[in-house]
């Protein structure tokens, strides 16, 4: 295609008419060119993979939200409390009533952990735990003691009468018979492991018997006294203060008395 000249008159009308067969040429060839790529190369590319990457490249412009929390677990096993099975000894008594006693052993030694109510009873329990008082609606004392499994020793400690000076007798159910409310044995409990107190009208009776006394009982050699220095119109025995002796309420008074009937306070 000659390039008209410049001298000519329709000089820049035949220039633009060439100019647009010129660009009408190239984009000839440049569909067949992009028709002919596209059936040998770009049509068998694949573009998943670009894709992708363009996705991650948009995603991780993106904030991060934060993921919720998941609500946490308890991983604490609850633990049950441990039933501790109950022991149970029935004792039965020289005047033939039965009680029960709810022991455990330690060191193959029983040691009294409760004992069960019953009517016209008073119980005291040793500090060692191995020993009780059964005190009936009689006045009948029983010392009972408790050795291993399903093991106890009862001895009955009972006054069954009271000796005077001059050798008269004075029997227990014969004078709680003449006057059921006399005090013969009242109260009774323990200082220590081999000493029992207990309140008493005893040494006198009738219209002598205006006082209660302490009286001290010895479990190794089974033997009891009076002691009339402490005597008033009304004894309450209290509890055991340790390494000193037993509370003592003697009318408005207090004192602490020990294994062998001395006051120390």
């Amino acid at each position: 295609m000659s390039k008209p000249s410049i001298f000519s008159r329709d000089y820049e009308k035949r220039m633009k008419k060439r100019k647009i067969r010129i660009a009408l040429i190239i984009g000839v060839i440049l569909i067949i060119g992009g028709a002919l790529l596209y059936n040998f190369k770009i049509k068998d590319m694949d573009f998943s993979s670009v894709r992708n990457k363009l996705q991650a490249w948009v995603d991780s412009d993106k904030k991060e939200e934060p993921k919720a929390k998941a609500p946490e677990q308890n991983t604490e096993v609850e633990e049950k409390p441990v039933e501790v099975e109950k022991t149970f000894l029935d004792v039965e008594l020289p005047n033939k009533d039965q009680i029960k006693i709810q022991y455990e052993l330690e060191d193959k030694k029983g040691k009294v952990k409760e004992i069960e109510d019953k009517k016209g009873y008073n119980f005291d329990v040793s500090p060692d735990k191995d020993e009780i008082i059964a005190l009936d609606k009689n006045q009948n004392m029983y010392l009972i003691k408790l050795s291993g499994e399903k093991d106890y020793k009862v001895t009955d400690i009972t006054k069954k009468q009271y000796v005077s000076k001059n050798g008269t007798k004075f029997p227990k159910d014969s004078r709680l018979e003449a006057d059921k409310n006399y005090k013969w044995h009242a109260e009774p409990k323990f200082i220590n492991e081999d000493t029992i107190i207990y309140v008493s009208q005893l040494p006198y009776f009738g219209t002598s018997a205006t006082k209660e006394y302490v009286w001290i009982y010895d479990i190794s050699n089974k033997e009891d006294k009076v002691m009339f220095k402490l005597s008033g119109n009304k004894i309450d025995i209290g509890d055991i203060k340790k390494d000193k002796g037993i509370e003592v309420k003697i009318d408005k008074s207090e004192y602490i008395i020990d294994d062998k009937g001395n006051i120390v306070k």
